[in-house]
């Protein structure tokens, strides 16, 4: 995540809810800026993923991908996914009632084969030893 030039601290803290992290099972931790760019990098690069994390939307916690609940919604996130994750799915359910209707509640698997049949954006996501 850049962080350089935001104009406020409350902007960071918006910004770092769609921030993941992926940790190969032989490489150090990589950042990425919005989900759907960990979700690229982790279905076309053909990435054996240790652990993945996502930030809750609503408290910023980190949580493990692999159990979280998403939604495709028409958010502004960083890349212009509209992905958002949630802990649970009654978050999830209640973030559609309020922003999103019409829209449905994934898990992991789901929004990965959703995400597999896009093509495939590439930008480079630097290592980072920071974990979760």
């Amino acid at each position: 995540m850049l962080v350089i030039g935001l104009p406020s601290v409350r902007l960071l803290k918006v910004i770092s809810v769609f921030t993941s992290q992926l940790l190969p099972a032989d490489r150090e931790w990589r950042k990425y800026d919005d989900i759907s760019c960990m979700l690229d990098e982790y279905i076309h690069g053909g990435i054996k993923a240790a652990a993945i994390y996502v930030h809750d939307y609503n408290t910023g916690e980190w949580i493990d991908a692999r159990a979280a609940f998403f939604v495709q919604s028409s958010i502004h996130t960083p890349m212009g996914s509209g992905l958002v994750a949630f802990r649970d799915r009654a978050s999830a359910e209640k973030f559609i009632e309020e922003f999103a209707p019409g829209a449905t509640v994934m898990s992991f698997e789901q929004v990965v084969a959703m995400q597999a049949e896009k093509p495939a954006h590439r930008h480079e996501h630097e290592p980072t030893r920071r974990r979760p």
